[in-house]
């Protein structure tokens, strides 16, 4: 049996072709369960505003234990808030503001008067 080469051509042509189309289906459904994805899909933001989020909530790990050596007596906590606006609240018991510029400068941090530090209450719980 002889196989001209335009056949071979068109063979090959219509395998490489086909491949995109049988690969792209696992591929999407594996990039729609990334946690970027999830959190974008979850929130009603897009997949650059989830990631830039998951920057920003990991940084917020960092200031956490910068502010708990830094202010001991005032640090009153911090959470993060994803609706109805995405931002980190840190509280401390004086100074909110003041305190948390010296970390950062970061306008998604935003700082609140907190009524006990982490300390006062660790203090309460265990006395």
């Amino acid at each position: 049996m002889k196989v001209s080469a335009k056949a071979l051509i068109v063979v090959s042509s219509l395998m490489i072709c086909s491949i995109p189309a049988l690969a792209s289906p696992t591929h999407e459904r594996e990039a729609e369960d990334t946690p970027s994805a999830v959190y974008a899909r979850t929130f009603g933001v897009s997949r650059t505003e989830a990631d830039q989020r998951f920057i920003i909530m990991d940084q917020a790990r960092d200031v956490q234990r910068r502010l708990r050596a830094r202010y001991p007596a005032t640090f009153g906590g911090l959470y993060v808030e994803h609706r109805p606006q995405f931002r980190v609240v840190v509280s401390f018991t004086e100074s909110p503001r003041e305190s948390l510029r010296t970390v950062t400068a970061d306008p998604a941090f935003v700082a609140m008067l907190a009524a006990h530090s982490l300390s006062e209450r660790r203090a309460r719980l265990s006395g």
